[in-house]
């Protein structure tokens, strides 16, 4: 999912959808240590707090990783 099709789902409402898709595609390659510290709960609890309305700004609801080099 590219970040248009992420806004486009969140704008409906959809953002818990997002996480559980962007959260399932990091467990199925988790053989490559993409993440070292991933936080499903506290990212499926923002998502849902986006979806009820108490989140600003334009991209919210659209999950996303930092990378530390």
């Amino acid at each position: 999912m590219d970040i248009p099709e992420a806004l486009a789902q969140v704008a409906q409402g959809g953002s818990q959808a997002v996480v559980a898709s962007c959260l399932a595609r990091a467990q199925a390659m988790s053989r490559l240590n993409c993440f070292s510290k991933p936080f499903p709960t506290q990212a499926l609890e923002a998502a849902a707090a986006s979806d009820a309305g108490t989140g600003a700004g334009p991209l919210q609801g659209v999950p996303f990783a930092v990378k530390d080099i």
